[in-house]
């Protein structure tokens, strides 16, 4: 479908060939009205549009022309005209019009070099990447030439770089390493890709350099080319820079000398690979300090100073210095050897004749110093003053080791003759001594021998400072303190002692088995043991103890006689956890003078004597008969037998109640007792015994015993009370009360 808009001509349409005109004001196409002429012409005499994404299609040989004038069209951004000035198509890109290429012919380089006017195209902006000009391998083009026709000193070529990176490349020609990257002209000279420079023979070259020259590589020269100095008769090396050296050969005037000079004060030669010197007579070294040194990097690189041919010469090495180092032989990391090849006699001498000799090694290895015979001995031999070996440890392993080598008859012998106390004497300030003999077979013991005393003291402050130990194999090892002589018994000088005069003596062993401890006397019948504790006054001062069995005290042909015969503190305790047995063969006597003390819940007794005159006041104050228990515990009264013991007068009733009661506290505390009845008691004339049980008539005349409050019975002391008036003062007898009870714990009655 076609849509013909504003027609202001005469629209023809001829079939095959056919010429089409068309004069419109203004034609706009689109996707929705397109429309393809084939083999037609189709002339607009206005502008076209093309708008919605619209095209030209122009086909089979079509031809778009565009009539060339002065005049541009309105400056709207993509509008097309061709320029006749220019000769180009121009189009408008938003901001101005800009020329697209010539009209007539194709375009050059010299012809876009003028574009839009002379010398405006002579730059490029390269901002997609390199400009790239390639000759293919059957082209045979030199693919980029610069012919330079100006006879004047104009340069032919310029490369500016601005890079500012260390090492940047402002021209880089990379070929293969085969062929060259720079020829001179003819041929005469190029540089290779391997970066070496050649000049054909016969060629000549002068190298002109009025400044400064540096050549960072190699400088060959071949076929007996030379360098000739002829200023001042020198050849001048050096490095103009600062900081280096020069050195200049100079050629004596025909006195067979050729000397070495420098301008900058360099005052040492470097020799490098040049490693031999010969015909050399004399060297003299200037009144300075001077060395001769070889720099090895390698292994056998050895510097040698040698006296050869087997004859009656010496290689002398001398000083006249007056330094105490006047002649040094010194490293700084390797070894030093000497060695003597020498037939007997001719000895190796190191001889201070009016010095010391000093031989120092620093290397922290155990051989810093070996002095070794593998066919003879060794003798050191000092005299007149005090000789001392002295091995400055500074960490562990670093031990002075006296060492006898091989299974042989050898000793290592320690000898003085010296007199004094301490003729040899081997001390430590800090560590320990270790005395070790691991090889040795039955009969080579461990041996210490004197004609005097032998004494071992530590004075360490800690457990085993001193320290005996049997740790043989085989269980038949034993340590044994033996005096064979000795006879005496006196106290800390007996025969055989074992002191100490602060601390404990123990004797441990860890053996199962009943004889793990022996103290045994096997002499004759008057022998004895005898365990002493001289000052001990506690209870314990002589303590057999066990901790899970039993101790047995037997005597098979003999008595047992425990005493305690101290006025004071001569008690005996038994104490058991459990059952005790006493098994008597015989007759069993238990004499008891004082009060036989129980422990809780059993039977006890107190026996309290009361005077006439306490008597006659018991109403208002009570007699104790059991002290309180303390605390958490009570009193258990059992029974009381109260015996009057008549003297001459009787006491008299002055009115009842007036009987006896023992009670808790005091006068109002709990009765615990039947009621003594004072008639035929206070007022008996002859002896009297009266038997109390525990019970009660004091609520009414009844037998029934109420309950008492816990805390009038919990640590409460029993007392004997009159419970109504005091009988009269005639009375003059004495009564003594046995009361029998128990002492129980709140803790038994679940009261805690």
């Amino acid at each position: 479908m076609k849509r013909l808009l504003l027609i202001t001509g005469i629209v023809l349409f001829l079939v095959a060939s056919l010429h089409l005109t068309v004069s419109v004001v203004e034609a706009q196409y689109s996707s929705a009205n397109y429309h393809q002429i084939g083999g037609a012409r189709f002339v607009v005499g206005g502008d076209i549009d093309i708008v919605d994404g619209g095209e030209i299609d122009i086909e089979d040989g079509g031809i778009f022309f565009m009539e060339p004038t002065d005049d541009r069209p309105t400056a709207e951004e993509g509008y097309i005209y061709f320029d006749d000035s220019d000769n180009a198509l121009t189009f408008h890109n938003g901001s101005g019009w800009v020329v697209m290429g010539v009209g007539t012919g194709d375009n050059t380089l010299d012809a876009a070099y003028d574009q839009p006017t002379g010398g405006a195209g002579k730059a490029i902006d390269v901002d997609s990447g390199a400009v790239a000009l390639t000759a293919g391998n059957a082209d045979n083009n030199v693919v980029f030439a610069i012919v330079q026709e100006d006879t004047s000193a104009t340069t032919a070529m310029t490369i500016t770089g601005s890079q500012a990176t260390a090492n940047a490349i402002a021209l880089d020609i990379d070929s293969q390493t085969t062929g060259r990257d720079i020829e001179g002209t003819g041929a005469n000279w190029h540089v290779t890709g391997a970066g070496l420079l050649t000049v054909v023979e016969g060629v000549i070259p002068t190298l002109t350099v009025n400044t400064q020259f540096n050549l960072g590589a190699t400088f060959s020269l071949a076929n007996g080319e030379t360098i000739i100095g002829d200023t001042a008769h020198e050849i001048q090396f050096g490095d103009n820079t600062a900081n280096y050296e020069d050195i200049s050969w100079v050629f004596g005037n025909n006195n067979n000398i050729i000397g070495l000079a420098t301008d900058t004060g360099a005052d040492a030669f470097a020799f490098g690979v040049i490693d031999d010197l010969t015909g050399v007579g004399s060297i003299a070294m200037d009144a300075t300090s001077a060395s001769i040194t070889l720099s090895a990097d390698g292994t056998e690189e050895d510097f040698t100073i040698a006296m050869d041919g087997s004859v009656n010469s010496s290689l002398i090495l001398s000083s006249a210095g007056t330094a105490s180092d006047a002649l040094q032989i010194s490293t700084s990391a390797g070894g030093i050897n000497i060695t003597n090849g020498g037939a007997s006699a001719e000895d190796l001498t190191i001889d201070g004749v009016l010095s010391a000799v000093g031989i120092n090694s620093d290397e922290a290895t155990v051989d810093a110093i070996d002095i070794s015979a593998s066919g003879g001995g060794i003798t050191m031999t000092s005299s007149t003053v005090a000789s001392t070996w002295t091995h400055t440890a500074n960490g562990a392993g670093d031990d002075l080791s006296l060492i006898v080598a091989g299974a042989a008859d050898g000793s290592l012998v320690f000898s003085s003759t010296g007199t004094a106390a301490n003729a040899i004497d081997i001390d430590t300030t800090a560590g320990g001594i270790d005395i070790d003999m691991a090889g040795g077979i039955a009969g080579e013991d461990f041996s210490v021998t004197t004609a005097t005393s032998v004494t071992m003291t530590s004075t360490e402050n800690a457990a085993g400072s001193i320290h005996l130990e049997e740790n043989g194999t085989g269980g038949d090892g034993t340590v044994t303190l033996y005096a064979n002589q000795g006879t005496s018994t006196t106290e800390k000088a007996a025969s055989v002692q074992l002191l100490s005069d602060v601390g404990s003596i123990e004797l441990w062993s860890g053996l199962n088995g009943a004889d793990a401890i022996n103290i045994m006397v096997d002499g004759d019948t008057a022998s004895g043991i005898i365990v002493f504790n001289d000052t001990g006054t506690g209870d314990e001062s002589i303590l057999l103890s066990t901790d899970l069995g039993g101790v047995t005290i037997n005597a098979a042909a003999g008595s047992i006689d425990i005493e305690a015969v101290g006025a004071t503190v001569g008690d005996i305790i038994l104490n058991s956890g459990d059952d005790t047995t006493l098994t008597v063969g015989n007759d069993f006597t238990l004499a008891v003078t004082g009060t036989t003390t129980l422990p809780n819940n059993q039977l006890r007794r107190a026996v309290v004597a009361i005077s006439d005159t306490e008597m006659d006041n018991l109403a208002g104050t009570q007699i104790t008969l059991v002290t309180s228990p303390g605390a958490s515990a009570y009193l258990e009264f059992v029974s009381a037998i109260f015996a009057l013991d008549w003297d001459s007068v009787a006491w008299t009733e002055a009115d009842a109640p007036d009987d006896l009661a023992i009670r808790y506290t005091n006068g109002t505390g709990a009765i615990v007792s039947e009621l003594l009845d004072a008639t035929g008691f206070a007022t008996a004339t002859a002896d009297t015994i009266v038997q109390l049980n525990p019970t009660s008539d004091f609520a009414g005349g009844t037998t029934a015993k109420p309950g008492v409050l816990a805390s009038a019975m919990v640590n409460q002391a029993l007392v004997l009370d009159n419970t109504g008036i005091e009988w009269t003062a005639s009375g003059n007898s004495q009564v003594v009360v046995i009361v029998y009870y128990r002492i129980h714990t709140t803790t038994e009655l679940s009261l805690d």
